[in-house]
């Protein structure tokens, strides 16, 4: 498997866990929100489509960037 798709898939994983689980209850410890009620299944599967997907973007991105060559600023 390519590093970037490590990364996308790694960054996808973390951010479905910390925006749908634990996102949620550090606006209430902070006290901006209400308790939050029972996550449906739809949510969470949304969440782990939408996540993914967009770490793989963001890691082929960061890939492409990486191999194009940089150019030189002269003075």
């Amino acid at each position: 498997m390519k590093s970037w798709v490590k990364f996308g898939l790694f960054w996808g994983a973390w951010m479905t866990i910390f925006m749908t689980f634990i996102f949620p209850y550090t606006m209430v410890w902070i006290g901006f929100d209400e308790v939050p009620e029972e996550l449906p299944i739809a949510k969470i599967i949304v969440s782990i489509i939408v996540f993914t997907i967009t770490g793989l973007f963001i890691a082929y991105r960061n890939e492409k960037r990486k191999k194009q060559p940089r150019k030189q600023i002269d003075n």
